[in-house]
């Protein structure tokens, strides 16, 4: 009952939703905590974001993986360092969860230093990477796309990067 709850008043797309979510994230399932936070970032408002960042402060956090994608939805340059700070954290699941997040939000200036993370030590950080530079119309990560035989349809965004920076 509190997944669908939480659930209609973020997709409901207003913001007056928002203060009754943010209760919820101290919810003891983390099931209901972890969704909470994703739905909260999809809101897209402001107290949103605060909520969601204290929460990827809190190591403690029982929403912590949720709150780490909804920031992913949350265009703000406080997000973005938020998760850039964790795709360079030591917690490999949290590190993936960051980076698909900011490539959501693909900041630019962000963007110019993750060819660095195409050596990474964790074969999904490195995939997910050459993903992400691909999907924005750059060769860098093409070469790993090819060796490891995924994600070839990404290749089109070489040719016109245009409509899939929107993805």
């Amino acid at each position: 009952v509190r997944l669908a709850a939480a659930s209609g008043l973020a997709s409901s797309g207003r913001e007056e939703g928002v203060p009754l979510l943010i209760p919820m994230l101290k919810n003891s399932s983390k099931c209901v905590a972890t969704f909470v936070a994703e739905m909260l970032g999809e809101t897209g408002s402001k107290e949103a974001l605060e909520s969601l960042l204290g929460e990827v402060r809190n190591p403690a956090s029982g929403a912590l993986s949720g709150a780490v994608r909804g920031l992913g939805h949350l265009d703000y340059p406080e997000a973005s360092r938020a998760l850039a700070s964790i795709v360079d954290g030591a917690n490999p699941n949290l590190r993936l969860e960051a980076l698909k997040a900011l490539s959501r939000i693909d900041p630019p200036e962000y963007r110019k230093n993750l060819r660095v993370l195409l050596t990474d030590e964790d074969r999904q950080v490195r995939h997910e990477t050459a993903r992400w530079l691909v999907r924005s119309g750059d060769r860098e990560g093409v070469d790993l796309l090819l060796s490891r035989k995924s994600d070839l349809f990404l290749l089109n965004a070489i040719r016109s990067p245009g409509p899939w920076k929107k993805l």
